[in-house]
Order: structure tokens, then C-alpha cells, then sequence
């Protein structure tokens, strides 16, 4: 194997990296092991946090909290991924096959014929195609750096005693950070206070379940011989994620210096293979077949007949560039390109290009209630004893509750605080310290806190989803008293919350228990037996445009389902709202009692799911997926990850938790579902555009050679030379530079389109062979009228100029050939009349017709004299703007035909 690269500077590399990946790691296990004190005096901070100061000078010596990927893609990189792709290669590969024959072996045998033309114009193509493909990239990339900007990652860090929320690249070692359930941990950190900490480590380790976290090491670590920093529980690692539970740490390492730094390289894998990806190289493995089939055909008919098979073999290198659509990298990464920064402009941000055609193949959105559907604008509407009563006791509780919890604040805390504040409440804060707390999860569905009074009295708050906080309550305030919560007492109150819910609020119950454990050892054992004081209401009304935009979804082919772990009641009365039926909902219990083939059955009548788990939310879009849908799942809490991660695309917006954020393709500057229409367009008109190429290319492309292979058999000179059909194919090549700017009918934009190869297959038989009817006919006029009549008989008589008969030959059949090709753009581009009911845009009209006009007038210059073409007489663009026009005629007959058999077009 020949290597291009010096082995031993390669494997030196690598073992500096594995050394500075030990360090790292050796570094951590001593962080881990040393005591508390100690490990902040190594790092030369305290529990009140750094000055902004100190902070700002550990800025400068250590850099941004960023991750510099070793594997950045440099010039040499970014050049070679513009330039080998499977059809430069073919192109580059012939090239050198040309040089070779045309010039290195032809410079012995015979040096007066010797040529580069054909390897000089190839490299054109390639050059082309190739430098087009980067500058758009680099565009994009560009674009989307600005448009990645715009999205940032806060954590909440101690600063000068306080705690503010900055931008995870300022973090600097020492720094105190704060965590909460939904938070992406920001650096490598020691924990030093930890509540039911449960952190998501399966992008470091590939572990599924969460881990518990601690800020004291268990006494079985301590005593054995610890050999790894993630045997350590105190520890938490950039990357991660909180699933539940608080958590204040301290800043180990940052940046490259934290165990994900070192670990960049090797685990910044590809991104799964998407229906995108994969659309893309069937379509090009098609073509290469096509063309592996034609050209050995081509050279053995063309050996045969004409008897000279050097010859003959250059020209089947020919007839496989005219196969190649070259350009086919170019207009991709062109389209989406452009559609990214257009997206931009409908306040979408675009974080994986490729999931933009995702997006337009969507026909099934799956999305969450609140804040989507609704106004996200939650408001306390009632504070309620058991009976329904107005009751300040019930609101201040939950205020406490609320205020003292260090963990997420959701839409409900906010609302409660804020009104709490406007009653006064804010007083209350001093009249009580905070013992302790039990963090919200989505198991429990509850949150907790242990408050101490100035006289010593402990008081346990709950508050959470009614059902659940019926079961830990054991006594209710009933009428004045605290009694024996009984069965008819619980109808009572879950009578009075279901016509709430039926009103359209969510409700939330509200309980507390006295004195209840010694101090220091609360847990989720503590919350039982508790006594329930009443309820508090909120409201969060649809939002005036989630009507409209539903409508407007369902008449772009896209179904929208609701997942949301709210109650049945709220959602039905919201979806009614919006006009989403609401005859049929399932409820999480009843999913899990379903098997997966019950569920796939279930999830094509039922559009709204309601009390749903995170892991239901997934297996519901995996369900979809395995029904050959293209799912969109759009969300912005902890418990829509999952679902984001296992959609086709997940769509999350700008004001998500962290790891919402981080699990999406596509991020909305703002929740509303008419965003998300305009997205969908932007993907459908991307995903036409690249098939339009396609389509006429390969069609185009395949009728020419088709035709060559024809006149092959049966004329006893070439039909084009090799050089002419590469003059041609790069003139056609430029004409498509426009396509990605081109109008795309509005009937097209009104379903989703998924790409299928064997489509290509069936478009190329069918058109392909149209150009040859009128190619053929072209030979039969040019060699029985034309050329006869200008050199004074036919080829091979006495007295006729064979020369001259040929290069007229070869240019009449190189303009008719240009015409048909450019102009089938037209005639493809839409099932419709072109030009009459569906019109180009103009860059597309002034890129072929300067086409066109540049193709006509070759052989009436030096270039074409170079190139072996005479000019054409005058009476031979009468007869090419009637086959011309029959061509048009016959490929619009032949659009209707193909659309009824085989129900669309492109």
C-alpha cells in the first residue's frame, strides 16, 4: 500500500493524543479522590464562586469553554470533498485514460495527431463542478455558523456570590456551577452538593440508564483500588445531561482539557444515514449502472462497424461523460444551501443541512401541547380548597413550594411566584430556610420541599399531577378538618378537578405533612401519608393562529398528532379548540398495556395521546416510522428528547432546555406551526429542484447516447466526435447551475415527496428515448438532405468533400442535440404546459437560452473549426425549429401518458 503521509509523524500523533488522554483521565481520578477542601485549594476558588475578575483573567489563560475538533475539516480536506465524489471520479478516470491515449501513447505512434483537448476539457467540467460544489458549501457553512450563533447555551454559574446565567463558552475552571433537571453538564465537574441526582451518561459511555451522582464517594469506592475516573461518582463529565435532581459542582477542566475534549476525534461519528442520504446515492448508483451498461456497448458496436477501436474507444469514454451528471454534488449542496439561510428568513435555523429535505418528506408532525398549540403564556387562574372554594392557604403553599425548589423551573412555578408576588407573598420567603428537597421526576410527578419556621417547626410541601398526589395522601381538609381521605371523598375532588379540566385548565394538587422525618434524611419515602389541602388552576389558551396552521398543515399532506403528558380533559378541550378531532384519545396506561402490533393499528385512527412518559412519546414516533412515515417530533422539554432523538426530524425551539436543543435538527426562533408550514414548503421546493436535475439530466443524457449507439450501428463515420459531446455536455453542465433557483409549481408543494430511485429507472426509459425519435430523424435529414445538397452528394460518392460532409454532420447533430437538451429543462421541470402554465424563473430562462445562442454559434467561429464543425446552411434551422417544436409537442403527450400510469411526475 503506498501511503501519502509520513507513517511515523502519523503515529507519533497519535500517541501524544493517547498520552494527553491519559493525563486527562489521571487528572480526574485525583479530582475525584481528593477531599473537598483540598480539591479547592488546588483549583484556587471557594463555594462562593469565582470574582467576575478571576474569572475574566482564567479566561485568558485558558481559552473559551469550546471543543476544538482536531479533525476540522482543512482546505486540503474541504477540496477534496468538493472534488471526489463518484462522478468526478469516473470523469478524473477518464481524463488520465484520454491522456494516456490521445496524448502519451499517440506522442510515439503518430505525434502530428496528438491531443489534450478532450483531457482539458473534462478537467473543465470537473473544475467546474467541483469549485461551484465549494464555493456554495463554504456559503452555507457560513451561513450556518451565523445562524448556530444565534442559539445559546447558558449555564447558571456563582459569581461574586451570586448566580447568573452566562454562556457555557465563558466557563472557566473553578468556576460553581448550579444544575437542574434538563441541563447539559458544561464542563468536566466535581459535584460538592448533590439532591436525586440522576445524569444521562450514554454519550460517554454508552450506558442507556442513568446514573445516580453523589457529592460524597460511596465508602465500597473509597476502599477499592479505583483504576478509573468514571468508576467515581462525584463526577461529572461536558456532554452529559441531568435527567432529574439538583446539583451545585465545581469546574474541574474545560474545553479540549475535559475528557470529551480528548475523546472529540473519536466520537465524532456520522450522523445516522438519513432517508436523504440515502435517496441520493440509489439515484447515483442508478446512473453509474446506466452508464456501465451503455458505454461497453457503445465500444463494441462502434469496434465492429467502423474497425478502428482506439477510436472507437475514445468516443465510448465520451458517450460515459455524457452519462455522468457531473453536476448532481454541485446542485445538491446548492439547494440546500440556499434553502438553509432561505428557512433562516421564516426564523428557522437549520442545524444539519440534510434535514431539510426531512423536513419537506414530513407527513406526519407530532408535537407537544403547550406552548404549540397554546400561547405558552400559563396563568394561575384558582387556588382552591378540596370543595372549590377560593383558599390564600392552598396558594401559599404552593408559592413556598415553588419559590424554595432549586431544581427546573416550569411555565407552572412562574405563574404561581408571579401571582404569588402580587398578593404579597414575596414576605413569606423570610420567614422560612429551606431543610432539603426532593427534585420533580417523571416517575413521581411530583416535587417536594422540607421548610423549617422560626420556631423550629418542620412542614414537608408536595405539589404535583392530582393522581399522583392522591397517592400519598392518606388525610384531606375537609370542611374545616383534617379527616381520613376516603373513596367518596376522592370522587369528590377528582369530580371537582375533571370540570376544571373540562374547562380547559390544568390543575395541580397541593399537600403537606408536618414534622416528618429527622433532618438530613429526607427521601421519596418521606412523601407519604400527607394531607391534601386543595388545588390550584392555570390556563393556557390556544393561540389564535394554531387553528389556521393545523388547516394549513393537513392541506399540505402533513397529519398532526398530539403527545403531551397532560390529562386527557385539558388536551381534548384544546384540540377542540384548534380543530383537531378529538374522538378517539389514548392514554398512556392503555399504551402500555398495547403490544407494538396493536399500537401500529391504533396510531392510524388516534391523533391525540395524552399522559404520556418520555418513553412512550418515543415508542409512539418509533410506531409511525415502522408504518413508513416521515415523522417530525417538535418539542422543548427533558421529556421530548427521547422522541426528538428517534424522529426523522426533530424540531425544537430557541428557548428549550439544553438537551431539547441539543437533540434537534432543526431549532424555531419561534414555537408557532405556520413556522413550521413555511419549513415544510422551503423542503418540498429543495427536494423538487434537486429531482428536476435529476430527472432531465439522466433523461436527456440517456436519449443522446441512446441515439449515438443508434447512428453507431448504422453511419459509417462517428455522429460526434469525442471532443464535440464533451463541448456539449459542458455547455449543458453550465446551463444547470440555475436549477437550484428555479419556481416550483404550487400543486407540487402540497405533498410530501420521498425520493425513490427506481423512479429514475422508469423516467429515463420513458423520456430518454423521446430525443432519440427527433436525434434520429435529425441523421436521416442531415445525411439524405442536407449535407448531400451542400457538398454535392452523398457521403463516400465521387467528388464529394467526405471532410466536410462529416464536420457539417457533426454540427447539425451537435446544435440538435443542445436544443433538445436545453430546452427539455423547460418541458421537465413541471407536468404542466411550460412557458404557458407553469413558467421558469429567469436566472433558469437566461442561463439556456445563453445556452442555447453560445452552442448555436460554435461551429461559425475558429473554436468550431478547432472543434471539427462547418457552419450550418440557413434551410437547416427551418427544419430544426420544427423537430424542435414536435419534440415539445411529443414529450407534452408523453407527460400525460407517464402521469397516468404512474401517478406523478418528478
Amino acid at each position: 500500500m503506498k501511503f501519502f503521509f509520513d507513517k511515523d509523524k502519523v503515529n507519533k500523533a497519535v500517541i501524544e493524543k493517547n498520552v494527553n488522554r491519559d493525563e486527562i483521565s489521571q487528572k480526574l481520578l485525583q479530582f475525584g479522590l481528593l477531599e473537598r477542601k483540598d480539591m479547592l485549594k488546588k483549583l484556587n476558588t471557594k463555594i462562593e464562586g469565582l470574582t467576575n475578575k478571576e474569572a475574566e483573567k482564567r479566561l485568558e489563560e485558558y481559552g473559551h469553554n469550546e471543543i476544538n475538533h482536531a479533525n476540522k475539516e482543512t482546505l486540503l480536506k474541504k477540496l477534496i470533498n468538493a472534488f471526489i465524489n463518484p462522478f468526478s471520479v469516473i470523469l478524473i478516470l477518464l481524463a488520465v485514460v484520454s491522456f494516456i491515449t490521445d496524448y502519451a501513447i499517440a506522442s510515439i505512434a503518430s505525434p502530428e495527431d496528438r491531443s489534450l483537448g478532450t483531457a482539458i476539457i473534462i478537467g473543465i467540467m470537473v473544475t467546474i463542478s467541483g469549485s461551484l460544489h465549494l464555493i456554495q458549501e463554504g456559503r452555507s457553512n457560513k451561513a450556518g455558523e451565523r445562524l448556530k450563533a444565534m442559539i445559546k447555551t447558558t449555564a447558571m454559574v456563582i459569581r461574586n456570590g451570586d448566580a447568573n446565567e452566562i454562556s457555557i463558552s465563558e466557563i472557566v475552571p473553578g468556576d460553581v456551577v448550579q444544575l437542574a433537571a434538563g441541563d447539559m453538564i458544561p464542563a468536566d465537574v466535581r459535584i460538592i452538593f448533590s439532591k436525586d441526582l440522576f445524569i444521562s451518561q450514554s454519550s460517554m459511555t454508552g450506558e442507556s440508564e442513568p446514573v445516580e451522582k453523589h457529592s460524597e464517594l460511596h465508602q465500597y469506592t473509597k476502599d477499592k483500588n479505583v483504576l478509573s475516573h468514571l468508576e467515581l461518582e462525584n463526577l461529572a463529565y461536558m456532554g452529559t445531561n441531568v435527567i432529574s435532581g439538583t446539583a451545585t459542582a465545581i469546574v474541574n477542566s474545560t474545553g479540549n482539557e475535559t475528557c470529551l475534549g480528548t475523546m472529540a476525534d473519536s466520537i465524532t461519528e456520522k450522523r445516522e444515514v438519513t432517508s436523504f442520504d440515502k435517496g441520493v446515492n440509489s439515484v447515483s448508483w442508478v446512473l453509474i449502472r446506466f452508464m456501465a451498461c451503455m458505454v461497453p456497448v457503445v465500444f463494441i458496436i462502434n469496434g465492429i462497424t467502423k474497425g478502428d477501436w482506439l477510436e472507437a474507444f475514445l468516443f465510448s469514454l465520451s458517450v460515459a461523460v455524457g452519462l455522468t451528471p457531473e453536476m448532481l454534488p454541485m446542485i445538491v449542496t446548492t439547494n440546500l444551501a440556499k434553502g438553509a439561510v432561505m428557512m433562516s428568513k421564516h426564523k428557522t435555523i437549520v442545524k444539519s443541512l440534510n434535514s431539510i429535505q426531512n423536513f419537506g418528506a414530513m407527513d406526519v408532525l407530532c408535537t407537544d401541547k403547550t406552548g404549540t398549540l397554546t400561547e405558552d403564556k400559563i396563568v394561575l387562574e384558582r387556588h382552591l380548597d378540596i370543595h372549590g372554594n377560593e383558599d390564600f392557604r392552598v396558594l401559599r403553599h404552593g408559592y413556598l413550594n415553588s419559590y424554595f425548589q432549586t431544581g427546573l423551573k416550569n411555565l407552572l412555578d412562574i405563574a404561581i411566584l408571579e401571582h404569588g408576588d402580587e398578593e404579597g407573598f414575596d414576605n413569606l420567603i423570610t420567614m422560612y430556610e429551606k431543610v432539603d428537597e426532593i427534585p420533580f421526576d417523571f416517575t413521581r410527578r411530583r416535587m417536594s420541599v422540607v421548610l423549617e419556621d422560626k420556631s423550629g417547626k418542620t412542614q414537608l410541601i408536595t405539589k404535583g399531577a392530582v393522581e399522583e398526589m392522591l397517592s400519598v395522601c392518606t388525610f384531606a381538609e375537609y370542611r374545616g378538618s383534617v379527616v381520613e381521605l376516603t373513596d367518596d371523598i376522592k370522587e369528590e375532588i377528582l369530580t371537582t378537578v375533571d370540570e376544571l379540566n373540562e374547562s380547559g385548565m390544568r390543575v395541580i394538587a397541593v399537600a403537606q405533612k408536618t414534622d416528618p422525618s429527622p433532618k438530613d434524611v429526607f427521601s421519596i419515602k418521606d412523601e407519604s401519608e400527607m394531607v391534601l389541602m386543595g388545588y390550584i388552576s392555570f390556563l393556557d389558551p390556544p393561540k389564535e393562529s394554531s387553528t389556521k396552521a393545523i388547516k394549513a398543515l393537513h392541506e399540505n399532506g402533513v397529519d398532526v398528532k398530539v403527545l403531551t403528558g397532560d390529562n386527557e380533559k385539558v388536551t381534548k378541550y384544546v384540540c377542540n379548540k384548534v380543530g383537531i378531532p378529538t374522538v378517539n384519545i389514548l392514554l398512556g396506561s392503555d399504551i402500555e398495556a398495547m403490544t407494538d402490533l396493536q399500537l401500529k393499528e391504533a396510531v392510524l385512527k388516534i391523533n391525540i395521546f395524552a399522559k404520556l412518559s418520555p418513553e412512550q412519546k418515543s415508542r409512539v414516533v418509533s410506531i409511525l416510522k415502522d408504518n413508513g412515515h416521515v415523522v417530525g417530533f417538535m418539542g422543548d422539554g427533558i421529556n421530548d428528547a427521547p422522541a426528538m432523538r428517534k424522529a426523522d426530524v426533530g424540531i425544537s425551539v430557541d428557548t428549550a432546555v439544553d438537551i431539547a436543543k441539543e437533540s434537534a435538527d432543526i431549532i424555531l426562533l419561534e414555537k408557532d406551526l405556520m413556522v413550521l408550514e413555511s419549513g415544510v414548503i422551503e423542503g418540498r421546493r429543495i427536494f423538487a429542484n434537486i429531482i428536476k436535475y435529476i430527472k432531465m439530466t439522466a433523461s436527456s443524457n440517456f436519449g443522446n447516447m441512446f441515439s449515438v449507439l443508434i447512428a453507431s450501428a448504422f453511419l459509417p463515420f462517428l455522429p460526434m466526435l469525442p471532443v464535440q459531446i464533451l463541448v456539449l455536455n459542458l455547455i449543458y453542465d453550465i446551463s444547470c447551475i440555475s436549477i437550484p433557483w428555479d419556481n416550483v409549481d404550487v400543486d407540487y408543494l402540497k405533498k410530501p415527496r420521498k425520493w425513490d430511485a427506481s423512479s429514475i429507472g422508469s423516467f429515463m426509459r420513458w423520456i430518454g428515448p423521446t430525443s432519440s425519435v427527433f436525434d434520429i430523424a435529425t441523421y436521416i435529414i442531415m445525411f439524405f438532405v442536407i449535407c448531400p445538397a451542400v457538398c454535392g452528394g452523398a457521403y463516400g460518392s465521387a467528388g464529394v468533400d467526405n471532410v466536410l460532409f462529416m464536420t457539417l454532420f457533426n454540427a447539425g447533430w451537435f446544435i440538435e442535440s443542445l436544443w433538445s437538451q436545453t430546452l427539455v429543462i423547460h418541458m421537465i421541470r413541471t407536468p404542466k404546459i411550460p412557458f404557458i402554465q407553469s413558467r421558469a424563473s429567469l436566472p433558469i430562462l437566461i442561463f439556456t437560452t445563453t445556452a442555447i445562442l453560445v452552442g448555436t454559434m460554435i461551429p461559425y467561429t475558429n473554436l468550431g473549426e478547432m472543434l471539427g464543425m462547418s457552419p450550418m446552411p440557413s434551410v437547416y434551422f427551418l427544419w430544426l425549429i420544427g423537430m424542435i417544436l414536435a419534440y415539445m409537442v411529443l414529450v407534452t403527450i408523453l407527460k400525460k401518458i407517464y402521469i397516468r400510469r404512474y401517478g406523478n411526475f418528478l
